[in-house]
Formats: structure tokens, C-alpha cells, sequence
């Protein structure tokens, strides 16, 4: 399965991808490609901060989603640092055979 981004339904990213492809293209373009409910993908993709401009494309993805990235990897390192207070107390707890306490 394809990797998503949080968040988006899959008519979002549908569109989003399509733009990443085609490069700047009129919402009318889009609206008879996608419909009229394209309207309400381009403003969740644009205020997220992945499409942009007029005529409307897609920022790059590493550039729009840095933030996401940032955000996530900071949590990453939280929750690395939460096991590893974890694993102290288990050690502590849990001395190697033929160590008593």
C-alpha cells in the first residue's frame, strides 16, 4: 500500500499527486477533471500548505511537509527517550542472575 499523508482523503491526495505530475494548472481545468468538489480538496491542500499560486500547483513535497517531518521525529525522540527511562527502571528491577539485591 502506498504511503499517505495524515490527514488527507483520498480525493485530496488524488488531486495533490495530479498536480505534483501536471505541474500549474487552472482551477477550472481542475474543476472539469475532478468536479466541484474540488474546491473543498483545494483549500484543505492549501491551507495545509501543499498547493499554492494562480494558476494553482503543488509546492515540493519535501518543502511542504517539512514541518510534518520536523514535528514527527521530535516525537520519535520523545518516545525513544520515555522507553529508554523505561528500560532503566526494568534493569533496576530486574537485576542479571546471580546478582541479589
Amino acid at each position: 500500500m502506498p504511503h499517505r499523508i495524515a490527514g488527507l482523503s483520498l480525493e485530496q491526495e488524488r488531486l495533490y499527486r495530479h498536480l505534483l505530475a501536471t505541474g500549474p494548472t487552472s482551477i477550472h481545468v481542475l474543476e472539469g477533471q475532478f468536479g466541484r468538489e474540488v474546491y473543498a480538496s483545494l483549500y484543505e491542500l492549501t491551507v495545509r500548505g501543499l498547493v499554492h499560486g494562480n494558476p494553482l500547483m503543488a509546492r515540493r513535497p519535501s518543502v511542504a511537509m517539512n514541518g510534518v517531518l520536523m514535528a514527527q521525529a521530535a516525537e520519535l525522540q520523545r518516545i525513544q527517550s520515555y522507553v529508554e527511562e523505561l528500560d532503566h527502571i526494568y534493569e533496576t528491577g530486574h537485576p542479571p542472575e546471580g546478582v541479589t539485591r
